[in-house]
């Protein structure tokens, strides 16, 4: 299966403290559920990971989206602990990074 995978990051985001390891989570986490939600697609199958900076309110914002419909109309769902759409999946990861950011104050937004 092939993916594109489009970065497009920021050079001016300010440094920032976090637990490395966590953010590695999030990261992980993320990817491995859109990898997950492309393996039904069978057109363009593309993954777009962009960094953006609001000064005002001092954030960084990390934003992961696939360009594949099915899984938006589940997104509202696909935060909550234990729900899953695949048969392997406990339903916890998506829910872990939701966690994660909050630990570290950061806004989580779903859209």
């Amino acid at each position: 299966m092939a993916v594109e995978l489009k970065l497009e990051w920021l050079s001016n985001c300010p440094p920032a403290m976090f637990d490395t390891e966590q953010i590695k989570r999030v990261f992980v986490n993320l990817t491995d559920n859109a990898l997950e939600a492309l393996l039904s697609v069978s057109d363009r199958r593309v993954i777009r990971i962009a960094t953006r900076h609001d000064p005002t309110a001092k954030y960084c914002w990390l934003r992961l989206r696939t360009l594949e419909k099915e899984s938006r109309r589940r997104f509202q769902r696909l935060f909550q602990p234990y729900f899953s759409t695949k048969e392997r999946g406990t339903g916890l990861g998506l829910a872990i990074v939701e966690r994660i950011i909050t630990e570290h104050r950061g806004p989580f937004t779903r859209s």
